[in-house]
């Protein structure tokens, strides 16, 4: 199985309520979502998979807002995960389910 970048990103996660549509459980470090900013090629949406860290909680619940850390399946010193900047929007899916949105706090170190 392939396995997660030690390199991390730091964001501010925000998991959407059950009534907003989100998850109805808590999630716990590991969880593994799709993230995508928008990001199209061929009329398609581009998803990018990270790994979620909490810091300082051991779970978060739905309609929670928290700090993680998010750590890249790819290659993160290319491509879209090295693009990423302070402030940048990032939306969280289970498949075509939205379940939250980030922000990112501190993106990957320049090169």
């Amino acid at each position: 199985m392939k396995q997660p970048s030690t390199q991390r990103i730091r964001v501010e996660l925000r998991l959407l309520s059950p009534e907003e549509g989100g998850r109805s459980t808590a999630i716990f470090s590991g969880y593994r979502p799709n993230w995508w900013t928008g990001e199209m090629q061929e009329g398609m949406r581009q998803y990018h998979i990270a790994e979620v860290a909490l810091d300082g909680v051991e779970r978060a619940d739905p309609g929670d807002v928290f700090v993680a850390y998010l750590l890249p399946y790819l290659p993160p010193d290319e491509g879209f995960w090295a693009s990423l900047r302070n402030d940048a929007s990032l939306e969280i899916y289970e498949g075509t389910k939205h379940v939250g949105r980030a922000t990112v706090l501190d993106p990957l170190p320049e090169p």
